[in-house]
């Protein structure tokens, strides 16, 4: 299995989960144990990423001095910084070896689905935020 790197350690970070005991069963004492959790994969990420918005406006307005245009001349680029950032992002947390060490963590299909749309609409946000 290949070790998680850096980026995928800063992004994914270890939560607690409490097993939940079988039907029927007396109640265990507090046993935890440690696992990961995407980020990019829960609701939350409907909200703004300070870090994305703010690499996303570097990258954007450093393009666009290359290209030697005001960047509110260019959107359609800044957009497609935003939508490359969100991309990473999504797999960088989808691709995380870690989550597949257990049946807890392991992401379906669906879940990867999951979490492409909301990428894009992360996207969005981040993008609408900049535009000047």
């Amino acid at each position: 299995m290949a070790r998680p790197n850096r980026l995928q350690k800063l992004i994914n970070r270890p939560i607690s989960i409490q097993p939940s005991p079988p039907r029927g069963a007396p109640q265990p004492a507090a046993a935890a144990t440690s696992s990961v959790t995407p980020v990019f994969v829960t609701k939350e990420t409907i909200r703004t990423f300070a870090g994305a918005t703010t690499a996303v406006w570097g990258i954007w307005i450093g393009l666009s001095l290359l290209l030697h245009v005001r960047a509110s001349e260019v959107l359609w680029l800044g957009y497609l910084v935003s939508l490359a950032i969100s991309l990473f992002l999504c797999w960088q947390a989808i691709a995380d070896p870690r989550l597949d060490e257990n049946a807890a963590t392991r992401l379906s299909p669906y879940d990867k689905r999951v979490a492409f749309g909301l990428a894009i609409i992360n996207s969005f946000q981040i993008f609408f935020a900049l535009i000047p």
